[in-house]
């Protein structure tokens, strides 16, 4: 995935594939979460690492 992206991973082996095939997770409420989630963790990431970076040590643990 390109930095500075908002979309979420797609799979890009085919074991990703088939196992996104194999346990149906390409219904639209899974794929809605799963781009959610993504978000929200980048968001969390990025906010440890500038409080990590800044001494803020307490806020980022």
């Amino acid at each position: 995935m390109e930095a500075g992206s908002d979309r979420p991973p797609r799979p890009e082996v085919p074991k990703g594939e088939a196992t996104i095939e194999v346990f149906g997770l390409q219904r639209p409420v899974l794929q809605q979460g799963r781009a959610r989630a993504y978000v929200r963790c980048r968001s969390m990431l990025r906010d440890w690492l500038l409080q990590s970076e800044s001494g803020d040590l307490t806020e980022a643990s």
